[in-house]
């Protein structure tokens, strides 16, 4: 299963269990200022010739997405491809037109998405597999991919917001719209779909951001909660049959889990980067620099990847940077783009490879680590 999530970015993946953490060691590389020229708007078959950036990254495309919009929701698929979401035409926050484009490993196509006046921009994307590709929009649509044709697969026609999605397979797909959505909406809550109906869940579950699954019965989450002004967030966990709430980590906003439970807590420059014990307690890890990490992927080897931004820049240009902790302990901290639309990692399936996406002006900029 792999997610992507935007407006608030918290992610969370399945991975494997790791040995515990010794030294920690970094390493950091700048991005490229003008290693390749913009494509022009619609040219999609454009690309760059592969450039070396350092720690094992090389960028891959550097063009604008289609419209004058921007992408910043990123899948990555087997061999390599991947399906990028975003918006255009946005004229206030949450009210831009979806977009879609996808990568064959070489080249952008534009994916066309039906009309649907629900949707929104895409607010997070997942995928079992590559013919099992999902899309929820932010004010209230479900989108799959059908063959090579994307439909709708359900319409929420109340106000109210979408924040996550979990894709387990074709006939078990989570949608979420915890209860502090935003821009002041309300979220649409938790839904299930089982291959034939959509069912709502109530009660504890109801609440959650966002979330995804080392498997059917081992669902982790971020819940939200909203009372007058005060808002709260906690871990939740479903295991086949009930939602429970998980104690032990104070205001988190993302988590990484399955045999091994990470998370990061809090909002502040200190990283609160959390480790869950095979005792069940949680260990704190640090993260150098200042930075606000976000949990992004498994690197299928034992480590973990994050995405951050760097705080020394809170009063200049920000610095996007993929972060990777290996299963050994060693940090690797690449900056690949600046600027305050973030950055987007996605692990090939069945590889230790990951994708990135972020924004460089206008254009959409493509990363590669590894061998697809």
């Amino acid at each position: 299963m792999r997610s992507s999530t935007r407006h608030g970015r918290v992610r969370l993946v399945a991975i494997a269990a790791a040995p515990a953490l010794v030294a920690i060691s970094i390493v950091l590389a700048g991005w490229p200022s003008a290693q390749a020229s913009s494509a022009s708007p619609g040219a999609r078959a454009a690309r760059v010739r592969p450039a070396a950036i350092g720690n094992g990254w090389k960028l891959l495309a550097k063009q604008a997405p289609a419209h004058g919009g921007n992408l910043d929701i990123l899948v990555a698929l087997p061999h390599g491809s991947a399906w990028a979401f975003g918006e255009y035409g946005e004229v206030a926050p949450y009210t831009g037109h979806p977009i879609a484009e996808y990568w064959n490993g070489s080249a952008w196509s534009v994916g066309t998405l039906p009309a649907d006046p629900h949707c929104g921009p895409i607010a997070a994307a997942g995928a079992s597999s590559a013919s099992n590709v999902w899309a929820v929009g932010i004010n209230g649509c479900v989108l799959r991919l059908v063959g090579s044709t994307w439909k709708v697969a359900k319409d929420w026609t109340t106000v109210g917001q979408f924040t996550g999605i979990t894709v387990l397979s074709p006939a078990n797909v989570w949608v979420f719209g915890g209860t502090a959505a935003p821009a002041g909406k309300p979220g649409f809550g938790t839904w299930h779909y089982n291959g034939k109906t959509w069912q709502q869940v109530t009660g504890l579950g109801g609440d959650v951001q966002t979330a995804s699954a080392a498997s059917a019965s081992d669902i982790w989450a971020v819940g939200v909660v909203t009372v007058g002004t005060s808002t709260s967030t906690f871990l939740e966990h479903y295991n086949g049959s009930t939602w429970q709430r998980v104690s032990g980590v104070s205001r988190p906003i993302s988590v990484l889990a399955a045999k091994q439970v990470w998370a990061v807590a809090g909002a502040t420059a200190s990283g609160e980067l959390e480790r869950m014990t095979s005792a069940g307690h949680w260990t704190a890890v640090a993260v150098p620099g200042k930075v606000f990490p976000t949990l992004a992927a498994t690197d299928d080897d034992g480590g973990i990847w994050l995405t951050s931004w760097d705080h020394e820049t809170l009063s200049g240009t920000v610095t996007n940077l993929a972060m990777h902790l290996s299963s050994a302990g060693k940090w690797t901290i690449t900056a690949l783009t600046s600027g305050a639309a973030g950055l987007e990692l996605s692990r090939i399936p069945g590889t230790t490879s990951m994708l990135a996406l972020g924004q460089s002006g206008t254009d959409a900029v493509l990363y590669g680590n590894g061998k697809a």
